[in-house]
């Protein structure tokens, strides 16, 4: 069967194969220009800015490519150029020159050899459900696990010999995650050792869960060493293998990530995007940086990943530009560069960046980056609209209150911080008499001080107290009230606000 997938990579690196000449050419074009623009006694400001931009996006690109070699000579070219802008003497000069001499004749050999193959394996767990294998001589465990996940969207293969088990890993599709057992008949170790054999034969292996009734450190130690990703010690608990088998998976969400990609480099745009879309993420690849917020409004991204060197605009300043927006805060951003000075990583993160991925990187690594940052994005989305829900119903909750009841808040000092209209209508009071003012100032001489201090006590404890009690009008005459005083409790135990809910008191006096 075709694989488009791999059929797209390898039209791509022909591409920028067959573009290859005319880059170097361009880098070499503007070496000259800058050595004779110095050696003339005028600084290479020019030169310098577009000689870095260009050594910059080979570097990334070389190695995205599968030309290694030739993007270790592009970072180590691109390092002399800066020592001289830094240092801009004679010697930093002569640096440079060797710099590129060293350069331009590295680039037939790195030229030479064939590039590395961008094709992913024949086996991948596509953006479907992901496919957990179950390795449990006791089908008693196994079975019920497995319909567990099953019912929980997985798909499931259960094997109770290992050597099944290895065969399967050898012929069929990769799993997303082993859930394997420790002792089997060829040893108490026999799973560790099963994973360890299959982790050595595999790039990149699957994630593997120990379910075993050993709990002692040997057994712990074996599993670790082989590979394990966590270990649970019999019986396990399927919601939270479940819960785990979803972040070790990092599996695909119903609605599938939305990723944002900005890089002028159209051939590097391209790859990136199509290594995220196989991993089941929907992608917006923009090049004209310029076009950033338009791109932001209509394709709303869980995940923004900017080039760092663009001409139009930098990533960094880009990135200073959205976190000036309030919609764009608490967006992930991550940045994108061949740049390996960590100061100015640092310096492209202060400016708003969440991380800083350096160029060439791996596949596997960008998407494990992009998943991370959205999944963490769609978490910190869920849980505010879990607090804006809150917050909603409170206020209607307080909305319905104040309809029917008397209502005030008071501070941790007793000073009257709110007070409604029904409770200033019953008392003949208007609300500037009484804001700012201590609590007692509503209190009625009907009941002792003894009284108020048990209301005190009781609300100093946390609990809510119900009761009737007189409060004074405005004429001085009393109020007899039904009162709920609830306090509201600080992480240390202390009362920071109170609220009397009242209501008319049915007989007029008290209990």
């Amino acid at each position: 069967m075709k694989n488009t997938f791999n059929d797209a990579l390898e039209s791509l690196q022909q591409r920028f194969t067959n573009h290859l000449p005319t880059r170097l050419q361009a880098i070499r074009n503007e070496s000259i220009q800058l050595k004779a623009t110095a050696e003339s006694g005028r600084w290479p400001t020019g030169e310098m800015e577009s000689l870095s931009r260009l050594l910059h996006d080979l570097a990334g690109a070389a190695g995205t490519f599968g030309f290694t070699q030739l993007s270790v000579l592009a970072i180590e070219f691109g390092q002399r150029l800066e020592e001289y802008r830094a240092r801009g003497d004679t010697q930093a000069l002569a640096s440079f020159s060797a710099a590129f001499d060293r350069f331009d004749q590295g680039l037939d050999d790195a030229m030479s050899g064939e590039s590395e193959p961008l094709k992913v394996g024949r086996r991948t767990n596509g953006a479907g459900p992901p496919l957990i294998y179950i390795v449990e001589d006791d089908t008693t465990q196994s079975v019920p696990l497995a319909a567990a996940l099953e019912a929980e969207g997985y798909r499931v293969r259960a094997f109770a010999e290992l050597d099944a088990f290895m065969r399967a890993c050898d012929r069929d599709e990769w799993p997303s995650a082993v859930i394997m057992d420790m002792i089997f008949p060829q040893g108490d170790e026999a799973g560790a050792k099963a994973i360890s054999l299959l982790r050595s034969d595999i790039a990149q292996p699957p994630a593997v869960i120990f379910l075993s009734v050993r709990d002692d450190l040997e057994s712990r130690l074996a599993a670790f060493r082989a590979g394990a990703s966590r270990y649970i010690v019999k019986p396990a608990d399927t919601a939270r293998l479940a819960r785990l088998l979803d972040d070790l998976t990092v599996r695909v969400p119903a609605q599938p990530y939305r990723v944002l990609l900005v890089d002028d480099d159209a051939q590097l745009l391209q790859v990136m995007a199509l290594h995220l879309q196989q991993a089941g993420m929907t992608v917006h690849p923009l090049s004209d940086p310029l076009q950033l917020m338009a791109a932001l409004r209509s394709f709303q991204p869980d995940v923004v990943v900017l080039d760092v060197y663009m001409p139009e605009a930098t990533g960094p300043e880009l990135a200073a530009v959205l976190r000036e927006q309030e919609d764009f805060v608490h967006l992930p951003i991550l940045f994108l560069s061949a740049e390996t000075d960590i100061s100015k990583q640092l310096l492209a993160l202060n400016l708003g960046g969440d991380d800083f991925l350096v160029k060439p990187i791996r596949p596997a690594h960008l998407v494990a980056a992009v998943r991370a940052r959205a999944r963490r994005a769609r978490l910190n989305a869920e849980l505010g609209r879990r607090i804006e829900t809150l917050m909603y119903e409170r206020e209607r909750v307080q909305q319905a209150l104040d309809t029917q009841f008397m209502l005030a808040r008071f501070d941790a000092h007793g000073l009257i911080r709110c007070v409604n209209e029904r409770l200033l209508a019953a008392t003949g009071y208007e609300d500037r008499y009484l804001l700012g003012k201590h609590y007692r100032m509503l209190t009625s001489s009907l009941q002792e001080d003894a009284f108020y201090r048990s209301i005190g006590e009781a609300v100093a404890r946390g609990d809510i107290w119900h009761g009737r009690l007189a409060i004074k009008r405005a004429d001085g005459t009393p109020l007899w009230v039904d009162v709920s005083l609830t306090p509201f409790m600080n992480e240390d135990g202390k009362a920071y606000e109170y609220q009397a809910v009242m209501v008319h008191a049915a007989s007029g006096a008290a209990l």
